[in-house]
């Protein structure tokens, strides 16, 4: 059962020491979504305009990823990195297609969003898991797209569609496959070389 979750979430095996990332690593990462949620959430309310719905909201969904990071962060010290690592980037992932399918704006406006999304991927799961989440991503974008340009009057859904696709899929593709080739060459620099006998 175990290595079923790990082949569906991507989350990489315990032997296999190249895509493995230990403990302090991904206390880092939690530490610094921790102190994202908290520092934005007061810019968020500020800096968007002060009103009771917009506050509840930012309350919502700020508070609910710190309380989410504190309690991942407790997994990680009962040695629970692996399941902590899957939970993370699907937990991200999916507040995150949340917020893009909710918040009004056009797709490509969060496209930086689904970015974070993809990097935490490379950092915390093997080539698997990061193939699985860049899909994710893709497909999320693109359905979003497609109910954004259905709700617009006029007739003009389709040319939207469109519009809407080359605005943030050339990118993204291109962002996916630039983090393919420097995870390649990281983990290939990591790896110890035999000398050459001589």
């Amino acid at each position: 059962m175990r290595h079923l979750f790990r082949l569906s979430a991507g989350v990489p095996d315990p032997e296999d020491g190249s895509s493995a990332h230990g403990t302090a690593s991904l206390t880092t990462i939690l530490k610094l979504i921790l102190g994202a949620a908290i520092i934005t959430a007061p810019l968020y309310v500020v800096g968007e305009g002060f009103d009771v719905p917009h506050a509840g909201r930012v309350l919502l969904i700020n508070g609910g990823t710190a309380i989410g990071a504190v309690m991942l962060l407790l997994l990680v010290r009962r040695g629970h990195g692996r399941l902590v690592s899957a939970l993370t980037v699907w937990g991200l992932y999916a507040l995150v297609s949340w917020l893009a399918a909710t918040n009004g704006e056009p797709i490509h406006v969060n496209v930086v969003n689904f970015v974070v999304v993809l990097v935490l991927a490379h950092l915390l799961l093997d080539g698997r898991g990061v193939a699985i989440v860049t899909l994710a991503c893709a497909t999320a974008m693109v359905g979003i797209a497609y109910r954004q340009s259905l709700l617009t009057t006029g007739g003009q859904a389709g040319e939207l569609f469109v519009e809407a696709l080359v605005q943030f899929l050339p990118q993204f593709v291109l962002i996916a496959l630039l983090l393919r080739v420097t995870s390649g060459r990281g983990k290939a620099a990591l790896t110890p070389r035999t000398p050459a006998p001589r």
